[in-house]
């Protein structure tokens, strides 16, 4: 299980956390930048999510077309 303390208001596990709290969760869990890993798992846990994001052209994020398209 992964810990983190939490940066921004967010609902996380059914629940509203506030920022300053220390949250933990089950393995999985994919991280936000509203989280700060606080031990080995999350920071594990964030550089996976990290691998996994893509950078968009904002055009194609609000409209769902590729550019010149």
């Amino acid at each position: 299980m992964a810990k983190y303390q939490v940066l921004d208001t967010a609902y996380i596990g059914g629940r509203i956390v506030e920022p300053g709290e220390r949250i933990e969760v089950e393995d999985g869990f994919v991280p936000g930048p509203h989280l700060k890993p606080m031990d080995g798992d999350a920071h594990k846990a964030v550089r996976a999510a990290a691998s996994r994001m893509t950078a968009m052209d904002p055009i194609e994020v609000l409209t769902e077309q590729k550019p010149g398209g």
